[in-house]
């Protein structure tokens, strides 16, 4: 087998096993009227893009890791994910009502948590925040912290015995 094919073979296994193993579990707290609306539509977005889903990824620790966002220590929130998460990474949401005096408008925080790297922290408004503006809004977070979580990214190594091979990817 060639070089080349051989790259092309490794490239191939490398990006079937990102789908396969990439599993995440999802928590979402905030506005008691938008959790499931919330937990719903960040699910769905991770299955349909090729995540597996866990179940109470946290197990008995869900408070604990709660907890940390109550007191504002986003260290202790890392430290929970860290030694208690079944999920090789977690979603948390939480959706907040903004208080403005205006009907149903709404801040969603995102933070998508990667073992031994500092989580991806995004907010978004949602102003005059119906069913779809939410799910606008959710899917855009969610977009933007896959990208920056680096969880889409491949890494490739090549290595030859062979000198003054070329090698190509995405031409």
């Amino acid at each position: 087998m060639g070089g080349l094919a051989r790259l092309l073979v490794i490239a191939a296994i490398g990006w079937g096993a990102r789908s396969a193993s990439a599993d995440v579990g999802v928590v979402v707290t905030g506005e008691p009227g938008m959790q499931g609306f919330t937990i719903a539509q960040v699910q769905g977005w991770l299955q349909d893009n090729g995540y597996a889903l866990v179940a109470a990824p946290l197990g008995d620790k869900y408070h604990t890791f709660i907890d940390c966002f109550v007191i504002e220590d986003l260290k202790c929130a890392r430290m929970a994910y860290e030694t208690q998460s079944k999920a090789e990474s977690l979603v948390f949401t939480r959706v907040d009502l903004v208080p403005s005096g205006k009907d149903r408008e709404l801040s969603v925080t995102g933070y998508w948590f990667v073992k031994q790297r500092d989580p991806v922290i995004l907010k978004r408004p949602c102003l005059q925040c119906d069913d779809a503006a939410l799910q606008r809004v959710i899917t855009a977070l969610m977009v933007e912290m896959a990208r920056e979580s680096g969880l889409a990214m491949a890494r490739l190594e090549i290595t030859s015995k062979q000198p003054g091979m070329v090698v190509m990817v995405d031409n």
